[in-house]
């Protein structure tokens, strides 16, 4: 009977595990960044985190809107290495 609830217990801290939440840029559909004008506290960057990815908060962070806490999967973390053309940005609002 322990051994059950041992790895029932195992089972839940990994479901725990995965979904945690991740901080990064907001980006869209098309893997294009949002961008933003107003650094720091922005309303539309909160908005759009929010909306789109699940996120806690969202501000303008280098010209690019930043979310906090996105748990839901239509947002991604940014590759600073990838290609940025053929953006139309904030082409999914």
């Amino acid at each position: 009977m322990k051994s059950v609830l041992v790895i029932a217990l195992i089972f839940v801290l990994l479901e725990i595990e995965g979904m945690q939440a991740l901080d990064g840029y907001l980006v869209s559909k098309h893997n294009c960044r949002y961008e933003c004008s107003k650094l720091g506290v922005n309303e539309d960057c909160n908005e759009w985190c929010k909306e789109k990815a699940g996120a806690f908060y969202g501000y303008c962070y280098s010209f690019v809107c930043y979310c906090e806490g996105m748990t839901k999967g239509y947002a991604i973390l940014y590759n600073k290495g990838q290609s940025r053309r053929g953006c139309s940005y904030n082409d999914d609002k």
